[in-house]
């Protein structure tokens, strides 16, 4: 029942993070809400009613996820995995790999970056697609209220890559 979805699950949910913690990494995010029988679109029910320790957490995993989603788009509209053997882009060869790393590196920077244009890009394409997502309110994705080291963890979860420091 619907008010089964937005009150009872939240809530039992909630009890047991007070209880256990805050899971510590995005795969734990996926298990313990999926274990509480709450689909990942549904967040922002969790976020909603919890503190904000929980919450933040929350929109992280939220903003991580809907980066994931803007690197496929980038991706498929490249489509670097059609091109067989090497092709030439911007006057050089690439392979697929290369351009996808690209692309990688671009949009986590757009992400992580402190630049204006990287604030525009937060508030123009980032934020947007994340309240689309998943329903969160716009001030609580905050650019301050994110940890940046904890946001790269969960973007490279969620996007399948690991950058090497």
């Amino acid at each position: 029942t619907a008010r089964r979805a937005e009150k009872e699950l939240p809530v039992r949910l909630l009890e047991r993070l007070h209880a256990e913690g805050i899971p510590s990494d995005s795969r734990r995010w996926t298990e313990v809400l999926h274990a509480a029988g709450i689909n990942i679109r549904h967040m922002h029910r969790v976020a909603a009613l919890a503190s904000d320790t929980i919450a933040q957490a929350i929109h992280q995993e939220g903003i991580a996820r809907s980066v994931k989603w803007m690197l496929r788009q980038r991706l498929w509209q490249q489509k670097p995995w059609a091109a067989v053997g090497q092709r030439a882009a911007d006057g050089i060869h690439s392979s697929a790999e290369r351009i996808a790393a690209r692309t990688v590196v671009a949009l986590f920077n757009q992400v992580l970056g402190a630049s204006h244009e990287h604030e525009r890009f937060w508030a123009e394409e980032l934020l947007p697609e994340t309240i689309r997502r998943f329903g969160f309110p716009a001030a609580s994705l905050e650019r301050h209220r994110v940890n940046p080291c904890a946001l790269l963890l969960a973007m490279e979860h969620h996007c399948g890559v690991k950058f090497e420091v």
